[in-house]
């Protein structure tokens, strides 16, 4: 066996030409890999079990598993790093001699990228959003469905599509941004629901009193209702910012237009459910509307007016006193 073994080694040496302790090396260098992927395969499927008992919807499902395998690569990564770097390096002084040469060059070379590592820590650190959230970075909006080490994704909504639907582009953002764009979490944080407003303008002629109520009460049935949770986490953040009192019923506000009376119905509704509330609630105002003879809808028109037959009489052309 030992013969055997032996001439392998020489055999490999002629083809490849790498020494005996080369060839050592490179095998506990493939040793090594294996056992670490295997390791994390083990780990995923222990927990992709675990994930089927202990969480009930499969959005929690998807992101439960989404963060051990995140995780997960990371460490093996980091160990595939220190254990290979053993191998190949005779102790762990040259190791970190070695590494603090190459990231002295890095630092000099690769600003853009420690940058965006930078941005992941603070990330993972402050939690300025999460997987699933709904984000405005600077000038891009979107659903976050990936982080990463240098980026993070964005499913993009808006843009050339209205009321906050998808476009179905992806987005692959620098973790930088962070530090110098504007960051807005629509879904996250100590509330968890957004305002949405709706404008319409109907008639002077209209019974606008009447429309303002059928407004408020159309928003109470679809709007999102401002349950006891809902308050508990507005008096929730006064721990954290300096709030001040609000009213989250939903509300109607009049105000003059130059064609009729402009209502605007505000209304809260979950970041998601923006277009879908918004679609519910206008389809109500239009069959309330259709039933009632004195609301009618206002828009552009050319219209004459005579002072003289449709003036007040106090203010009419014909009664005022000649110079």
């Amino acid at each position: 066996m030992g013969e055997l073994l032996e001439g392998l080694d020489q055999w490999v040496q002629e083809v490849t030409g790498l020494s005996s302790a080369a060839q050592e090396r490179v095998l506990s260098t493939v040793v090594t890999l294996v056992a670490l992927w295997a390791v994390r395969v083990l780990i995923l499927r222990i927990v992709a079990r675990r994930g089927e008992k202990s969480t009930s919807s499969s959005t929690d499902k998807t992101k439960f598993y989404y963060h051990w395998r995140k995780g997960t690569a990371y460490a093996v990564y980091v160990f595939a790093f220190l254990l290979v770097g053993r191998i190949w390096i005779e102790s762990f002084s040259s190791l970190a001699t070695v590494v603090g040469l190459v990231s002295a060059g890095i630092a000099v070379a690769l600003k853009d990228p420690l940058m965006n590592l930078a941005g992941w820590l603070f990330i993972v650190w402050r939690k300025p959003f999460g997987l699933g959230d709904r984000v405005q970075i600077g000038e891009y909006r979107g659903d976050v469905v990936d982080q990463g080490v240098l980026t993070f994704s964005l499913m993009e909504i808006g843009n050339w599509v209205n009321a906050d639907d998808r476009t179905g582009r992806l987005l692959m953002a620098p973790n930088g941004l962070v530090f110098t764009q504007v960051l807005a979490n629509y879904s996250s944080g100590w509330f968890e629901q957004i305002w949405n407003e709706l404008e319409l303008i109907v008639t002077f002629e209209s019974d606008w009193r009447a429309a303002k109520e059928l407004m408020t009460q159309i928003a109470a049935v679809h709007g999102r209702p401002p349950s006891e949770t809902s308050q508990e986490h507005l008096r929730g953040g006064d721990r954290y910012y300096v709030l001040l009192a609000a009213s989250i019923e939903p509300r109607v506000f009049v105000s003059l237009d130059n064609v009729g009376v402009k209502l605007t119905l505000r209304y809260l509704c979950m970041p998601f459910e923006r277009r879908l509330s918004a679609e519910k609630i206008w389809e109500d105002i239009l069959d309330a509307f259709y039933e009632h003879d004195d609301i009618d809808f206002a828009y552009p028109t050319v219209r004459y007016y005579d002072n003289a037959s449709e003036g007040k009489s106090g203010a009419r052309a014909s009664d005022l006193p000649s110079a």
